[in-house]
């Protein structure tokens, strides 16, 4: 027999079974390790800010996401609620923050992309260097010619005055006699 349960304040309607294989990863809840989705979302703090953002009340990692455990292990906050939300995240996706709170646990600002389409929507470096149009002197970077290392970008402007300098100090090294 399916028990149905309705969260009013997200609008879902999951069975009881489906809830507990959700939150534990897979695998079968001890009697004291059982978290039931309301428990779940008693941890949710809803709306924290102007933007939407639900965000966790419970235990968070050192990198600032939302950590429930299950009997199974941690699983982070914010995939448990979309996978009760919105069903399972396809294989090879991960979810990005659209609101870049980590410890928001919103279905509805959780997209799945690919790892490298959540790198590069990131602030890190590789995410910076990837959106950078310019070099440090203001010229357009461009593509390096077919054959040589995909991906990477120069400034063929720079590039040009740095052989420039480089033929010149080494025309006078040769002219002085050294």
């Amino acid at each position: 027999m399916t028990v149905e349960y309705s969260d009013a304040s997200t609008d879902m309607m999951l069975s009881a079974p489906r809830q507990a294989v959700l939150l534990a990863g897979g695998a079968a809840f001890g009697s004291t390790d059982r978290m039931d989705a309301q428990t779940f979302w008693d941890r949710v703090s809803r709306p924290s800010t102007k933007h939407g953002c639900w965000d966790w009340q419970g235990r968070l990692s050192d990198r600032g996401y939302g950590v429930v455990s299950t009997a199974a292990g941690d699983r982070r906050a914010h995939r448990v609620a979309f996978e009760m939300r919105r069903g399972p995240i396809p294989e090879g996706m991960v979810l990005d923050h659209l609101c870049r709170n980590r410890r928001c646990v919103n279905p509805d600002h959780l997209e799945p992309v690919t790892p490298g389409t959540n790198v590069l929507r990131g602030v890190g470096s590789s995410a910076l260097h990837a959106r950078q149009t310019e070099c440090i002197h203001g010229h357009p970077l461009k593509a390096l010619a077919s054959g040589k290392t995909p991906g990477r970008r120069y400034c063929q402007t720079c590039a040009n005055a740095r052989r420039a300098r480089s033929r010149a100090a080494l025309a006078a090294k040769l002219g002085s006699g050294k």
